[in-house]
C-alpha cells in the first residue's frame, strides 16, 4: 500500500510517504521526498513539473516503484533505463566519468576508439546485444591481429561493461568469463635497444634532435612527458642536476626526481634561457616521420633479421639494458626505470641480445674432469696466452700435459689465486685472460676424487676438493 501527502510527512511502515513543495530544482518545479518503511533514508528528486497535482501523482508513481523493487516484483529503474539506452550513449558517460576521475587521454582515447570498433564490427546496439559468444566469435575472425592487440579490445570492452555493472546499469558483466589470449611466443611487435654505436650515430644525425635523443636513452622519459616537460621542471643549478616529474605528466600519476647526467645537462643548458613555463623540447621532439629519416640517416634499420624494432619508445628500453650491463642492481634499475614491478624491467625492457652472458661464463669456477688428476690453476702472469701444466700420479707413473687456452678479455676484475700476485693490466682494463699454474704431484698423494672444483687458495699448497668433500692431498706450485 502506498500513501502520499501534501504538506505531511507521514511515516507507515512499508509504505512511502512524501511532502510536495517548492525547491530549488527550478524556480516553478515541484519537489519530492519520500521514505521507504518508517527507518528507511529520506530520499529527496526533483520531479522536473510545476503543477501540484501531477507532481503528487508522479510521486505516487514512483513510491508505487520503488516498494515494487524492495518487494522484488520489478527490476530497478537503474537497470531498466540502462537496458533501453544505448551503448554508444554508455560509452559517452563513461568517458566523461574517466575524465572527471584524472585519466589520461591516450587511455580514454583507446578506450572509444576499441569499444567503437567493437559496437560495429559486432552489431552492438544494446547491452542485450553484449554477449561472450559474439565476442569470441569476432575473435576468432581477426586472423591479422596480434595476440596483445586482441586482448586490449576485451580489456577495453571490460572497461565498459565492469563500469555498467557497477553503476547497477546491467546486473553483470557477460564478458567477464572470456578467457584473454596466449600472448607468449606469439608477439608480433618486439622492440629492441639501440647498440652503443647505434645510439651514437642516432645522436649525430638527429642534430638538433639530439638532444632529446640523449634525453630520452639517459632519463627514460616517455614521449608524452618529454613533450610536456617545462624549464620550471628542470633543476640545473642543483648540486646534482635533476628533472622533476610532475604528477600530472607522468604515466603512473606519481611525482619523481631523475638525476641529469654531466653531458645531457651541458646539452640542456645550451637550450636554456627560456621561462619556467616554457615547453624545454618545443619544436624538438621529432614527428615518427622525423625520427624514422633520422634512423635511415644513421644507417639503422628499422627492423632486424629477427623482426624486433627500433622505435622511439626502444630509447627507453636502451636505458634498461645498459644498466643491466653495467651490473647495476636490479631494484636500482627498477627505480629508475619508475617501474612498480621488476619483471616489467628485467623481462620486458632489458634486451638480452646486448648482455655479455658469454663473459659470466668465464667467472665460474673450474672442474677436474679426469679421475686421479689434481688441477690447480692460477691467473697466469708467465705470458699473454698462460698455461695451465698438469702432473698427475696414477699407479706411482708421472704423466705431464701441458695444456694452453685463450680466454677473451672481460671488463671485469680479475682476482689472482698465486700467492697474492695481481694479474698484469692495460690501462686498467685486462687485455687477455690467462691461466697458468704448474701442478706437481708426488708418489705419495692420494687419488683426487672423480670430479673436483679448482682450488681458490692463494696458499703456498693447495688442496682440490672434490665434490663429495673428501680429504685429498696436497700439491706443491712448481
Amino acid at each position: 500500500m502506498h500513501k502520499c501527502y501534501l504538506g505531511v510527512l507521514v511515516h507507515i511502515s512499508f509504505t512511502c510517504s512524501a511532502i510536495l513543495r517548492r525547491w530549488s530544482c527550478s524556480d516553478r518545479d515541484r519537489y519530492g521526498r519520500y521514505r521507504l518503511g518508517t527507518s528507511g533514508p529520506l530520499e529527496e528528486i526533483c520531479l522536473n513539473v510545476s503543477d501540484k497535482q501531477v507532481a503528487q501523482e508522479k510521486l505516487t508513481a514512483l513510491c508505487r516503484e520503488k516498494l515494487d523493487e524492495a518487494a522484488g516484483i520489478v527490476s530497478p529503474r537503474a537497470l531498466v533505463d540502462g537496458a533501453q539506452k544505448p551503448l554508444s550513449e554508455h560509452l559517452a558517460e563513461l568517458l566523461a566519468d574517466l575524465k572527471a576521475r584524472g585519466r589520461g587521454s591516450m587511455y580514454m582515447r583507446n578506450i572509444g576508439w576499441l569499444v567503437k570498433v567493437l559496437f560495429s564490427e559486432c552489431k552492438w546496439v544494446l547491452p542485450k546485444d553484449v554477449t561472450a559468444d559474439a565476442f569470441v566469435m569476432w575473435r576468432a575472425s581477426q586472423a591479422g591481429k596480434a595476440a596483445k592487440t586482441l586482448n586490449e579490445y576485451l580489456a577495453a570492452a571490460n572497461a565498459l561493461l565492469n563500469w555498467l555493472e557497477r553503476g547497477g546499469k546491467i546486473k553483470a558483466n557477460p564478458l567477464k568469463s572470456v578467457e584473454k589470449c596466449e600472448t607468449r611466443g606469439q608477439e608480433k611487435r618486439i622492440r629492441r635497444a639501440f647498440t652503443d654505436d647505434e645510439l651514437s650515430r642516432l645522436l649525430v644525425a638527429g642534430g638538433n634532435r639530439k638532444v632529446v635523443y640523449l634525453a630520452a636513452a639517459l632519463t627514460g622519459l616517455r614521449r608524452g612527458e618529454l613533450d610536456s616537460l617545462l624549464w620550471g621542471d628542470v633543476h640545473l643549478d642543483a648540486p646534482k642536476p635533476f628533472i622533476r616529474v610532475r604528477a600530472a605528466a607522468s604515466k603512473n600519476k606519481a611525482r619523481a626526481d631523475l638525476i641529469i647526467r654531466d653531458d645531457l645537462a651541458t646539452e640542456l643548458r645550451a637550450l636554456g634561457g627560456y621561462a619556467d613555463d616554457k615547453l624545454v623540447f618545443a619544436h624538438l621532439l621529432p614527428t615518427m616521420e622525423e625520427f624514422r629519416a633520422d634512423l635511415a640517416a644513421a644507417g639503422i634499420a628499422a627492423s632486424d633479421v629477427q623482426g624486433r624494432i627500433v622505435d622511439f619508445h626502444a630509447l627507453r628500453h636502451t636505458l634498461a639494458t645498459n644498466l643491466a650491463r653495467a651490473g647495476v642492481a636490479p631494484r636500482v634499475s627498477m627505480k629508475l626505470m619508475r617501474h612498480s614491478d621488476l619483471r616489467l624491467t628485467m623481462n620486458v625492457y632489458t634486451d638480452p641480445e646486448l648482455l655479455a652472458a658469454e663473459d659470466a661464463l668465464d667467472l665460474l669456477p673450474r672442474f677436474v674432469l679426469a679421475e686421479g688428476v689434481n688441477l690447480a690453476a692460477a691467473t697466469g702472469t708467465d705470458g699473454a696466452n698462460g698455461s695451465i701444466q698438469i702432473i698427475a700420479n696414477r699407479d706411482t707413473q708421472k704423466a705431464s700435459h701441458n695444456i694452453v687456452k685463450t680466454r677473451p678479455a672481460l671488463s671485469l676484475g680479475v682476482h689472482s689465486m698465486s700467492g697474492g700476485n695481481q694479474s698484469q693490466v692495460n690501462g686498467g682494463r685486462e687485455d687477455r685472460l690467462g691461466v697458468s699454474a704448474a701442478v706437481t704431484a708426488s708418489q705419495n698423494v692420494q687419488k683426487a676424487g672423480e670430479l673436483g672444483f679448482e682450488p681458490r687458495q692463494a696458499d703456498s699448497e693447495t688442496a682440490v676438493l672434490p665434490l663429495h668433500h673428501s680429504p685429498v692431498g696436497t700439491c706443491k706450485k712448481s
